[in-house]
């Protein structure tokens, strides 16, 4: 069979269909192992979804990602959705 041809955005959606048990400890791993903006991006949407009492980890794992050696990009845009999320 062949493989669809999806770009990143078709695969995010795919991956938002999964249930979140599914979901979320694969995109928290990915981001504790090598944070980027778009798996801070993927975060922050899903946190977007989750009702506020459900968004603790996400929030701790921004937190803990501004601990690393990350650039200042980066940095800007985890300070960003920390702001985002903590405001609800």
């Amino acid at each position: 069979s062949e493989i669809p041809d999806w770009n990143f955005e078709g695969v995010v959606h795919y991956l938002e269909k999964l249930d979140n048990n599914t979901y979320a400890p694969f995109l928290y791993a990915s981001i504790r192992r090598v944070p980027t903006e778009y798996n801070i991006w993927m975060l922050n949407r899903f946190l977007n979804s989750l009702d506020t009492s459900e968004k603790s980890e996400g929030i701790v794992i921004l937190e803990e990602t501004l601990q690393k050696d990350i650039d200042e990009g980066l940095r800007e845009w985890v300070n960003e959705c920390l702001d985002e999320q903590k405001e609800e």
